[in-house]
């Protein structure tokens, strides 16, 4: 069986478009219409994004795509949908459509590091593309409401809750202001809570208005440390059924001054939300890593997060990018599609 791939500028019409929405449909992604919209034929993005086919017998059976995302001082490549028709779904076509993507991408974007999901049979390819791996996403959590998991009556676990928050929000506006001391002084400030993010859509970026504003069927909530401005601490964040308040991001907050503002959100977070606990996902920031150690969150890695590999695709040395790579705390909201 023959297969080749082909940019997706190449094989451009409606029967295409309608060829990948069914590939989208088949997988299960949610907003197939809208998500293919916001890909694909957004103007934000399109130069940073390498998106190729894969055909069998001129029929289209796959496609992939690899985005280039500057953050900080590092450009990261992200693979995007990568997605094989059900009767050719063999360990072939995939690598092959996982190696063009790859080495197509490379030449075009030429990104530090690539970003894949975890697959014990696709893992193997980076490698022998010559990737470094570097490694996981550590998940950490911070318990607010301990009878939530001793699987006790509802009724009881409110009360719990209530009694965890009581005693849980004066510590941690103590430790807050221990921290801004520490810090030398760190400002504390109200934070100002929106649950529609889009409400703050003009105080973001334009990559981040793009990603957690105009996604499709986005949930995403937003607070800042003060008025929502160019420049002012914020953090991403959604909120579970189950009571989790997941962090997807931070931004703006100095290296000395990270615990003292995610102890006050944490704080005025547990005053508006009925929270079970916190939960965040990082890599590659030591100080942000210190700051969450010293607040009491609890470590593990994540089997299912994204995995990081050293790139091969510019000429730069790879000492330079490490260094990098050390200095910049990647989350992986920013590079997971």
């Amino acid at each position: 069986m023959s297969y080749q791939t082909q940019t997706i500028e190449e094989v451009d019409s409606p029967a295409t478009r309608e060829r990948i929405l069914n590939l989208f449909k088949a997988n299960r992604i949610p907003d197939p219409e809208a998500r293919y919209a916001w890909l694909y034929q957004s103007t934000i993005y399109q130069e940073n994004l390498h998106s190729r086919v894969l055909l069998h017998q001129d029929k289209i059976v796959g496609i992939a795509s690899m985005m280039r995302i500057e953050h900080h001082h590092l450009s990261l490549g992200s693979l995007v949908n990568l997605i094989v028709d059900e009767e050719h779904r063999t360990l072939g076509p995939a690598l092959i459509l996982e190696r063009h993507i790859i080495e197509h991408g490379c030449k075009k974007l030429k990104p530090d590091l690539l970003i894949v999901q975890p697959n014990r049979k696709a893992d193997i390819l980076p490698r022998r593309l010559g990737f470094q791996r570097i490694g996981q996403f550590t998940r950490y959590s911070w318990i607010a409401n301990p009878a939530a998991y001793a699987g006790l009556p509802e009724g009881l676990q409110k009360l719990t809750g209530q009694l965890a928050r009581t005693l849980l929000t004066p510590w941690l506006r103590v430790h807050a202001i221990s921290a801004s001391m520490k810090g030398g002084g760190c400002p504390l400030s109200d934070w100002q809570f929106f649950d529609r993010i889009a409400d703050a859509a003009s105080a973001l970026p334009p990559y981040q208005r793009w990603r957690h504003v105009e996604r499709p069927n986005s949930h995403d909530r937003i607070a800042f440390m003060g008025s929502p401005a160019a420049g002012t601490p914020y953090v991403i964040f959604g909120l579970g059924q189950n009571g989790v308040c997941f962090l997807s991001e931070l931004h703006n907050m100095t290296e000395d001054c990270m615990e003292s503002a995610l102890a006050t959100f944490m704080a005025q977070a547990l005053k508006r939300y009925r929270l079970r606990n916190f939960a965040l996902s990082l890599s590659n920031s030591p100080r942000l890593q210190g700051a969450l150690s010293n607040l009491g969150f609890l470590t593990r890695i994540d089997g299912s997060e994204l995995n990081l590999y050293l790139s091969s695709c510019n000429s730069e040395d790879k000492p330079s990018i490490r260094q990098r790579l050390g200095e910049t705390p990647l989350f992986p909201s920013i590079i997971d599609f």
